[in-house]
C-alpha cells in the first residue's frame, strides 16, 4: 500500500446478523474511493465471506474485529475474529475461499489456536 494510507477500524459481535455492518462500512469507504460498481459489490461479498470463514452460519461468542486499509491504489481488509470456539481452517474447495480467490487482487486465510484472520486486497483501477 502507498504512504498516503488511511486507515479504519470496526469492531463487531462475532455473530452473522452484524454482517451486514461489514458490508455496508466496505461499501460506504470504496464509494467514498470512487470505487466502480462491480468493484464496490466485489468488496461487499468478500468482506460478508471473511465474516462467514470467521464466525461460520450461526455465529461465535467473541468479536470480528475489520482494518481497513486505503490508500490512492486500492484497499486492504484485514478481519480477525477472537471467538470461543475458533474458526476451523477451511478446505481448499470451501466456497468463499473459491469466492474470495476470484474477487480479490490478493488474498489470505489463516486460522489459529485462539484468532483467525482473513486479508483481502482489492486494487482500484484507474
Amino acid at each position: 500500500m502507498h504512504e498516503d494510507v488511511k486507515r479504519v477500524e470496526m469492531t463487531i459481535p462475532a455473530t452473522p446478523e452484524y454482517v451486514v455492518l461489514a458490508r455496508l462500512m466496505v461499501a460506504g469507504i470504496a464509494s467514498r474511493m470512487g470505487m466502480s460498481y462491480d468493484d464496490i459489490e466485489d468488496l461487499r461479498v468478500m468482506a460478508a465471506e471473511a465474516c462467514r470463514l470467521l464466525v461460520g452460519e450461526n455465529g461465535r461468542k467473541g468479536t470480528l474485529t475489520f482494518h481497513y486499509a486505503v490508500g490512492p491504489d486500492g484497499i486492504e481488509i484485514d478481519a480477525t475474529g477472537h471467538t470461543d470456539p475458533p474458526a476451523s481452517p477451511p478446505d481448499d474447495d470451501d466456497l468463499s475461499v473459491l469466492l474470495l480467490s476470484a474477487l480479490a487482487d490478493e488474498h489470505d486465510v489463516t486460522m489459529g489456536a485462539d484468532v483467525g484472520r482473513v486479508r483481502v486486497v482489492k486494487r482500484r483501477v484507474l
